[in-house]
């Protein structure tokens, strides 16, 4: 893609926004054998048809065939997380906040203090970034409620 862009963006301020981004509380998971497979994950079956048995061993369908079920507590952890359900704007795109993550991850890996959009034509499409001499390349997210776009930067 062309460089047709030069919007700098401060890593410190995009961690900033990441830091005010809402988060919401995180809940405990366990795992719980399947008591009808007893977590084998399979189970027999037997039936008669004209005086004739069979049998067949299949997934069990209780648990499709895992074994396990996995239960989340009903009070939470006390721990807190990015809610993955709101977005990030950047120039005239929206993105999952996990993008931008990774975005300043790839920043901190190169120990960069800023990243610069270097393409970006229409929301929806393809956004080019440049960190030091890397090319980072991120997809949008369709958003269609523009109230879930919670912080804006460029």
């Amino acid at each position: 893609m062309d460089f047709i862009l030069d919007k700098k963006i401060s890593v410190s301020e995009l961690k900033e926004k990441i830091n005010a981004f809402p988060k919401v509380d995180c809940f405990d998971e366990q795992e719980k054998e399947c008591d009808a497979c007893s977590g084998y994950g399979d189970v027999d079956f037997e039936f008669s048809h004209n005086g004739k048995d069979y049998e067949s061993n299949q997934d069990c369908p209780v648990c499709d065939g895992s074994g396990v079920f996995n239960t989340v507590s009903k009070q939470p952890n006390g721990k807190k997380e990015l809610d993955y359900n709101k977005f990030f704007g950047i120039g005239n795109s929206v993105f999952n906040v996990l993008r931008i993550e990774e975005l300043l991850q790839v920043a901190e890996t190169l120990k960069s203090d800023e990243i610069t959009l270097v393409n970006q034509t229409q929301a929806n499409k393809a956004s080019l970034f440049k960190i030091k001499e890397v090319e980072v390349l991120l997809m949008p997210t369709i958003c269609n409620d523009l109230s879930n776009v919670v912080q804006n930067v460029a």
